[in-house]
């Protein structure tokens, strides 16, 4: 029964650092360290409250991101993404 318990906690832990860790960047300094590009796109992408621009940015930086691999398109993409997350985009 203890090893169970302690199994339970260790897989826990493990799950809620993977989850924080892996949710991403959150900073335009942040991104821009970790995918490239500038601070002030990532700034505009970030505070930006217009979905529609926010959804046409996703859509062309994830189609530059499949063509050429660019890891900066990457980072526009997430960081408009999980803008429009939170906002309910």
């Amino acid at each position: 029964m203890r090893r169970t318990v302690v199994w339970a906690v260790v897989a826990a832990v493990v799950l809620g650092v993977w989850f924080v860790t892996s949710y991403g960047p959150d900073t335009p300094d942040e991104y821009a360290a970790k995918y490239g590009g500038t601070v002030s796109q990532y700034e505009a992408l970030m505070t930006s409250t217009d979905c529609a621009w926010l959804g046409e940015r996703s859509v062309l930086m994830d189609a530059r991101y499949d063509s050429t691999g660019d890891q900066t398109a990457y980072g526009y993409q997430r960081a408009a993404a999980f803008r429009m997350r939170e906002l309910d985009c």
